[in-house]
């Protein structure tokens, strides 16, 4: 008991002494910041003294807001240090782009898309990395700007929204791609193919297509048939940044999509609750699972997904499954042929299905391809072997690796 109790006491004294020190600090350099500011203030100081202090000023900024708030998570401490110190260097773009990543993380949307707009008018001369830094604050903030307005007022006024934005940013893909998904969900699909092949295409601009570096396998069991409905850049929903993607859905002995019956429903069809395993080694970046399915043919807002990071640093998304059927969580490791979970009916689709596809980081998919899998052939009445295999629309085919 007694070594107990003289533990505790030791590391009460040193964390409180490392609590004071941190305070300590923190105190010191405010008041370090306030001096500068009152000299500044002062009309009589000569051009290089106060470029000097200006100097001084930047770095004293510099480590209290990265050291002391943004690392502590004290965001509103930041932010009042950034709005005085906006107010001495109102050209400098770093204090812009750190007001706008605070105001994200406290959810004030508006004021940080306004800080993102003053620093690109700024950032017209800078560097592309600075750049994207900027836009990727932009594009947070707009995306849950337009999340909440669309949970307010409807689809409608997050589309408005959305369009005045990219007035203003129309070279930019990640918003064109946003506005083109919106016009999907209201069902004007040749606005919204327009608008998603135009972001792709601004996207390649910036970044040049890349291939699959991942060996995937059918992440179904080798008795399973599976049909592809859709394939690479076909359909409505797999154009621009989904272009390289698939949906399969199970077939019975006379590759017959669903049972016969007056009224169709997710149990109807022979996908629904089937087994998915995993197409890759990897870790378990993301996993939604508490999505409501939806009734056939309805479609929904958000789907059940599981996304699988790979070594090469792409990134393998499985969509659309049943509610509360996934078996795996984020940072868990996986194997190929690891179950994960049932196919359902979740986010926008009509039918239970599995929608999968390989991303880059930003999201745009990557073309990729099967290995081991069986396509059927109709003129030799049977399932031929290809070592690799990119599913067309249309076709039937079949696991041929064993897990």
């Amino acid at each position: 008991m007694r070594k107990l109790f003289s533990f505790v006491f030791i590391f009460f004294l040193f964390t409180s002494k490392r609590i004071s020190s941190s305070n300590f600090l923190y105190s010191s350099l405010i008041k370090k910041i306030n001096k500068i500011e009152k000299c500044l203030a002062d009309n009589k100081i000569l051009h290089f003294q106060k470029l000097r202090l200006l100097n001084k000023y930047r770095h004293l900024i510099y480590t209290i807001v990265l050291k002391y708030c943004i690392k502590i998570q004290k965001y509103h401490k930041a932010l009042k240090i950034l709005k005085k110190a906006i107010a001495f260097l109102p050209s400098e773009i770093w204090f812009y782009v750190n007001s706008a990543y605070c105001c994200n993380s406290i959810a004030l949307y508006e004021k940080s898309i306004r800080f993102s707009e003053k620093a690109l008018a700024l950032a017209r001369y800078a560097n592309v990395f600075e750049k994207q830094k900027i836009l990727s604050n932009l594009r947070v903030a707009v995306f849950n700007r337009c999340r909440l307005l669309e949970q307010k007022y409807g689809i409608l006024s997050a589309l408005r929204f959305v369009k005045v934005k990219l007035r203003k940013h129309y070279y930019d893909y990640y918003l064109m791609n946003l506005t083109g998904k919106l016009f999907l969900r209201l069902g004007k699909y040749s606005k919204s193919i327009e608008y998603l092949k135009t972001a792709r295409f601004l996207y390649y601009k910036i970044y040049p297509l890349r291939k699959s570096e991942i060996k995937l396998i059918l992440p179904f069991k080798n008795k399973n048939v599976v049909l592809c409905v859709q394939g690479n850049n076909s359909g409505i929903t797999h154009i621009g940044f989904d272009a390289y993607a698939w949906d399969f859905m199970k077939v019975n002995e006379n590759f017959k999509v669903h049972r016969n019956s007056k009224y169709l429903t997710n149990s109807s069809f022979y996908s629904w609750k089937m087994k998915v395993y995993a197409p890759c080694n990897g870790i378990i970046v993301s996993v939604i699972n508490n999505e409501n399915d939806n009734f056939y043919p309805h479609t929904g807002k958000k789907a059940n997904t599981v996304i699988i990071k790979h070594k090469s640093g792409l990134f393998v998304n499985l969509v659309h499954f049943k509610k509360n059927s996934v078996v795996v969580k984020v940072g868990d490791r996986v194997k190929k042929g690891a179950f994960i979970g049932l196919t359902g009916n979740s986010g926008f689709s009509k039918s239970p299905h599995l929608h999968l596809m390989v991303t880059d980081k930003r999201g745009m998919s990557i073309p990729a391809y099967f290995t081991n899998v069986g396509v059927f052939k109709a003129n030799q009445s049977g399932f031929i072997n290809f070592k690799k295999v990119i599913p067309y629309s249309g076709k039937y085919y079949k696991n041929l690796v064993s897990f």
